[in-house]
């Protein structure tokens, strides 16, 4: 099998081959095969986008029907890719190691070309010595980003994973239409002096609350008054009228309370202290 590079924007990636010699495959090979080690030395738990993961947690999700180049790997031939041509274009280096059907993939990063512009790169030979690298050249990245298996991305970091991959499918934050569906939704719970303006004040974190919120239907079992007498020992203020919570208009205050909505406040059963947290998962 060859060494993979993934190259271009992340939405049309493009599989190049990149061109090895026997020692240098071997060497390249072990060096995946210790990464995948490595990597595999965690807990794998479905992905939750509540939650961050631990330093041992490894988070599992289906290949998004937008993602569609790991499955291209698989299918493509390696005689058949053409070799990878500017260094300055790969986005990430894969390998389909020959036991298994896997695809280990490495971010690659600017930093990791070597010879880049005007900056001259030396190299050690032999007796201590040092030459010049007469063309550009690039070192691989010490750990695996994602491992793809059984239909499925296999990862520990969304942040990185999101450097190869558009992963808005994977992370869901709601769309401006989604919003203003959640408005219609809650109307009889929520005060809306601008519907727009909600819309254009809310801010990435305060999305992706409403659509877990929308995921879990979790607001239809309370009123205004409970949510309101809930919010009281976190610290949080909302202010109740008519039988409705009245939406804040700071984009800050609107994250505020649709992270208390998710449950991203709480006090402490020991301090009793209020805190605010921006990962949860269910304990049972």
């Amino acid at each position: 099998m060859s060494l993979l590079a993934l190259c271009g924007a992340k939405d049309e990636l493009a599989i190049r081959r990149v061109l090895l010699s026997e020692i240098a495959y071997q060497a390249v090979d072990g060096v995946f095969a210790g990464q995948e080690a490595a990597f595999r030395a965690g807990e794998e738990r479905p992905f939750d986008q509540n939650w961050q993961n631990e330093d041992n947690e490894i988070s599992t999700t289906p290949i998004p029907e937008n993602v569609e180049v790991f499955n291209r790997i698989t299918q493509a031939p390696d005689a058949a890719l053409e070799p990878v041509g500017d260094i300055g274009e790969i986005r990430a280096l894969a390998m389909r190691p020959e036991m298994g059907a896997r695809i280990l993939v490495q971010v690659f990063a600017p930093v990791q070309v070597l010879s880049r512009g005007n900056l001259l790169s030396l190299i050690l030979m032999e007796a201590g010595t040092y030459t010049r690298l007469e063309a550009p050249g690039f070192q691989l990245g010490d750990k695996l980003v994602c491992i793809i298996e059984d239909g499925l991305i296999k990862f520990r970091s969304l942040h990185n994973l999101g450097r190869v991959i558009d992963t808005s499918r994977i992370f869901r934050a709601a769309t401006d239409n989604e919003i203003v569906a959640f408005a219609d939704t809650y109307a009889a719970l929520f005060e809306f002096d601008d519907v727009g303006h909600f819309v254009d004040r809310s801010s990435r974190n305060a999305r992706k609350y409403m659509a877990s919120l929308a995921s879990s239907g979790v607001l239809q079992d309370h009123t205004a008054t409970s949510l309101r007498d809930a919010s009281e020992p976190t610290g949080l203020t909302i202010t109740v009228r008519n039988d409705r919570i009245v939406m804040p208009s700071n984009g800050g205050e609107i994250t505020e309370l649709m992270r208390f909505l998710n449950d991203g406040r709480y006090v402490g059963p020991v301090s009793r202290q209020a805190f605010i947290t921006n990962s949860r998962r269910p304990a049972f």
